[in-house]
């Protein structure tokens, strides 16, 4: 096998990093729910993770105020989707996108 037959066959797996998700938490009076995220990175490149094996890192957004249960339950379904939720506290949101992203770069 040629390393071109080899490489064609080998299946690809889109790793994506970025500081929100394609999707972002609602708290509501029922717990939290799912919301489409707005922005271009979102849009873009979402048809490529539904098409693959690929996983998304991000953060989800706040989701303090819910409980252990509501929590587990939201990130069960953000994994169906191949969402892997980083939850932040607020000081580490605001002292990264806030401070260092927005101020810094």
């Amino acid at each position: 096998m040629t390393a071109d037959s080899q490489r064609s066959t080998t299946p690809h797996r889109l790793l994506i990093v970025s500081n929100r998700l394609p999707v972002s938490a609602r708290m509501t009076v029922d717990g939290v729910r799912m919301a489409p995220s707005s922005g271009g990175l979102a849009a873009g490149l979402w048809p490529c993770l539904e098409r693959s094996e690929s996983l998304w890192f991000g953060w989800p957004g706040d989701v303090s105020g819910a409980t252990i249960a509501q929590r587990e339950e939201f990130d069960e379904r953000l994994h169906e989707r191949r969402i892997v939720p980083m939850h932040l506290t607020n000081d580490q949101v605001d002292r990264c996108d806030h401070g260092f992203a927005n101020r810094m770069l």
